[in-house]
Formats: structure tokens, sequence, C-alpha cells
């Protein structure tokens, strides 16, 4: 049965070819995969060095111990609401909406030897979460993407089903935890050797706290606040001989240079929205090389409150525009194909019911969507002048409310924003002789 196939594949003259080949090969020779030296996996949980109660616009800092590798951090805390008014009313049941772990957190900051080297702003997480698969969200819906409903948090309340129904009754959300994706964490090869490095800490800044919407009904009123910050952090310990392998290895050179990437965000732009179609323009500053570019657009919660709907909005275009050339100029359905990967298709989510709108961020894709590649491409900003991004979206003159009533979009009048986050190259360098790392080339 098998003969016939192999006779005539003898008399293949594309098939002879193939074999003659250096690239090929057999593979059912057995062969020994790539075996990784044992570790020790250790986590450790630590509580801030200083800024213990988060407190807008104030910072928090945690320091790193000098355990091991460095190979994921994950940011906590707890949200109170306590209700301060509104007694006797028996409707203060609480809920924290889509994102709400983003409107907490302005930034995160990565230092070494009080040096920042990298920070993620709450739009870059946002938009590292919009380029993920549909697998990888899963663990991140209920830790700080899903709406958490009150039935979650632990409360004292009196009222039916335990509601606030007093004053300074409250309620707990309780570990609210957000992956923190650092650059340096693409590759096992550039996670950060805690060990040997001069001390690294990571420090927070908190967003407006006591401006965040949580579903109460009036006349009830809140004081929300946050406590218990923590940072879990996975670390990886190898045995002394691996370890100095390691050190031999890398560091064998007065310096220790590793390609890697960071964010930068370019200054945000705004526009007052009318019903219809609506543009926003950001201009190019940063002079990065950049792998991708995010365009986030968020709106304001209430008109004139500058406080913002994390929910990212629908875009209908985008256009890249530098030195008098359309870079490039595509709607909604065109760019959900910008993650293209490397036999030609394109990787996405699905539109599922949880309220985050992730979908709602657009990429411009440089190379291909690659797990396991640092760089498959960039684009050098320094010589594209006059460069900006301009997207274009709708707003409906009316929507339907609660009810099944047709009214005024209450959106009309409020502010939009547009980020541009950019995921930029960068090589970092880090002293043989000292463990100092500092950047040392972006472009």
């Amino acid at each position: 049965m098998s003969s016939v196939i192999l006779n005539s594949n003898q008399k293949s003259a594309f098939i002879a070819t193939a074999k003659a080949s250096e690239s090929a090969y057999i593979p059912n020779v057995y062969s020994t995969m790539p075996i990784v030296t044992p570790y020790a996996m250790t986590t450790d949980r630590l509580v801030p060095t200083n800024g213990a109660t988060p407190v807008s616009g104030r910072t928090t800092t945690f320091t790193i111990s000098k355990y091991g590798i460095v190979s994921q951090l994950i940011l906590s805390f707890d949200k109170t609401i306590t209700q301060t008014s509104g007694a006797g009313n028996d409707v203060g049941s609480p809920v924290l909406p889509p994102l709400d772990w983003f409107n907490c957190v302005e930034k995160v900051e990565l230092l070494s030897s009080s040096r920042t080297v990298s920070i993620l702003t709450a739009q870059d997480i946002l938009a590292q979460f919009s380029n993920l698969p549909n697998d990888k969200l899963i663990p991140l819906l209920p830790a700080c993407l899903s709406e958490v409903p009150f039935a979650n948090a632990r409360s004292d309340g009196s009222g039916a089903g335990g509601a606030l129904a007093g004053t300074n009754q409250s309620c707990t959300f309780e570990n609210r935890s957000c992956i923190l994706r650092f650059g340096f964490m693409a590759t096992e090869a550039t996670q950060l050797a805690a060990n040997f490095l001069e001390p690294l800490t990571v420090r927070v800044t908190w967003n407006n706290l006591t401006a965040l919407g949580t579903a109460l009904v009036a006349p009830v009123t809140a004081n929300i606040s946050l406590a218990n910050p923590t940072l879990m952090v996975r670390y990886k310990t190898y045995p002394e001989e691996s370890f100095s392998k390691i050190l031999a290895e890398n560091y064998n050179a007065p310096t220790l240079n590793m390609l890697s990437s960071r964010f930068e965000d370019e200054n945000r732009a705004s526009v007052t929205v009318v019903a219809g179609d609506n543009k926003v323009k950001v201009d190019l500053k940063n002079t990065e090389a950049v792998q991708d570019f995010y365009c986030v657009l968020l709106k304001e919660d209430a008109v004139g409150s500058g406080v913002l709907d994390m929910k990212p909005y629908p875009i209908k275009n985008v256009l890249f525009k530098g030195s008098g050339q359309d870079i490039i100029n595509q709607n909604s359905n065109e760019l959900s194909f910008a993650k293209i990967c490397d036999d030609g298709f394109s990787i996405g989510q699905n539109e599922v019911a949880d309220g985050t709108d992730l979908i709602n961020i657009k990429k411009i894709q440089t190379g291909v969507y690659s797990d396991d590649q640092m760089l498959t491409n960039t684009l050098s900003l320094r010589q594209i002048n006059g460069g900006y991004i301009e997207v274009d979206f709708n707003l409906p003159a009316t929507v339907v409310d609660a009810g099944g009533a047709t009214v005024a979009n209450p959106d009309i009048g409020k502010a939009f924003y547009l980020y541009i986050c950019e995921n930029c190259s960068t090589i970092y360098s880090v002293s043989s002789s000292t463990g100092s790392l500092t950047q040392s080339l972006s472009n």
C-alpha cells in the first residue's frame, strides 16, 4: 500500500530536491529536546516600604528582595466603600465597574537604585491586554477586568442582602489584582536577576480615588479608600553552580547589553464631541524606534468631570501620517487583521460579554505577532516629519435607556481623549562590576 506512494515520490523532481536540502530531517530520529536546569520557584508577598496607605496622587513603593531572578509581578489591593450619607435608604449596594482597577492606578514604575528604567501607565497595561489571545485573558477577567458584583464584597451592611443601609456602613472588595509585565519579562533571557543587580523597586502612583463611579443610587454617597497594597513577586533561584554559570556567561565583559522593550506614551489629545462623526489627532513627538502603536480612545465619566471611563470607545478609522505620506489608513474591520502572524493569518479576541471592550483598542503592528521573538520589526520616528495619528469615531444622537425609552445621548458634550501608547525597542546595559541597570540606547 505504501509502496505505491513511495515509488511515485521517487519519480518527483520536487521531492528529490527537497530530500537533498540541508534543511531536510527525519522527525522520528530521537533527539533530546532542550532541558531547563531545575531551579527553585518561590513567591514573596511584599508590603510597602513607604506609602502603605494609598492616597490620590501619592505613591507607594515596594523594594524587591534579592532572592533570585524576577519572573512575575502582581500588584494587589483592597477597595473599601463606606456610606457617608443616605442613612435609612436601603439602596447602597455598590458594584465595581469593569476595569475599575485601572481607575485606581495611574502608573507603575520600575526603578534600579532609584533610577526609573521602565514605566507602565494604566493605558499601557490596557494596551498590553488588548493584544492578548483569549486564553491569556482568562485569569485577568475576575482579577481586574470584569465587573465585580456586590455579592462578592465583604460587607457590614444591615439592609436587604447586606446592603449599606446606614451611615458609616462599609463593604470591601478584597484582593483586586493585576499582573505587571515590563519589557524585561518578555523572555526568560532578559528577566532581571535581583540577587545581582543594584536594588530594584516598584513605585505605584495612585489615581483620583474619591471620584470613582460605584453604581450607588442617590441620595446615597460614599467614601472610597484603598488599603493593604501588596506586590507578589515570583522568583527563580538556581543552584550555586548554575548561577555561577549565568554570571560567567552574562557578565564576562564590562557590560551586558540586553535588547528589550518599554512603553512610551505621546501627549494625549482631546475633543469635545458632538452627535455624529468626530475626529481627534495626536502629534507624534517621540523619536523612539517603535514596534507597535496602540490607539486608546477614552471618554470622561461625566461632562466636565475630567475623570475617565476606562472602557475603550469604538474607533471607526485610524490614519497614521508622516512626512506628507499616508503610512496607515485603515477602517475598523481592516484593523481587526492588524495582528498578523508569520503564517499570514491574524490573531484576535472574541467580543465577549465581560464589559471590558478591549477589542476597541486599535493596534498598528510594524512586524509580525510572535510569542518567541524579541524583535520582528521596528519603525524609527526620528526622521518622520510632522507625524500624527488621527482617529475617527461616531457618537449616535440618541440611545435607548434602561427603561426602553429613546433619549438624547448623554455622552454629547463630553471630552474624549486619545492616547497613543508606543511599545518601543530599547537596549539596557548592566554593569558587570556594580550590577547597575541603565537604558543605554533607544534610538
